[in-house]
């Protein structure tokens, strides 16, 4: 009963579009932009979620995750408002110039050392089939 009531209060703070923390949030000044690429280009409409605090792969169950954005024309997704922390961020999608799905993670530190004075950092999510 506790797992079932743990998975409703987790899956009602998912946030869709562009993420953007709310006063709920543990919320932050840094803007994290996602790169989507596979074989070496950028692909739009792949759905990229991210869990805060996440040091180890959450998975493909996208309940595990608190937020998520699908990547626009130019393959980005963005993250607004966020803390420093570990994340973690996982993708899946269509290429649709292979007519293949495609999905890839990585984890990620986002540290005063690797977010730019500006308070923005970029990532790249490399997906395969």
């Amino acid at each position: 009963m506790l797992v079932f009531f743990s998975l409703v209060i987790f899956s009602c703070k998912k946030k869709t579009g562009s993420y953007t923390a709310t006063n709920a949030d543990l919320k932050g000044n840094i803007t994290l932009y996602v790169h989507v690429v596979h074989h070496t280009y950028p692909l739009s409409g792949i759905t990229v979620y991210l869990k805060k605090g996440a040091t180890l792969y959450p998975g493909t169950d996208v309940s595990n995750y608190e937020y998520e954005v699908t990547s626009d024309a130019n393959g980005i997704a963005e993250f607004d408002q966020l803390p420093l922390g570990a994340i973690w961020v996982y993708g899946f999608g269509t290429d649709y110039i292979l007519g293949r799905s495609v999905t890839g993670n990585t984890g990620l530190e986002l540290s005063q050392s690797y977010v730019g004075s500006d308070n923005k950092a970029d990532m790249t999510l490399y997906v395969s089939e």
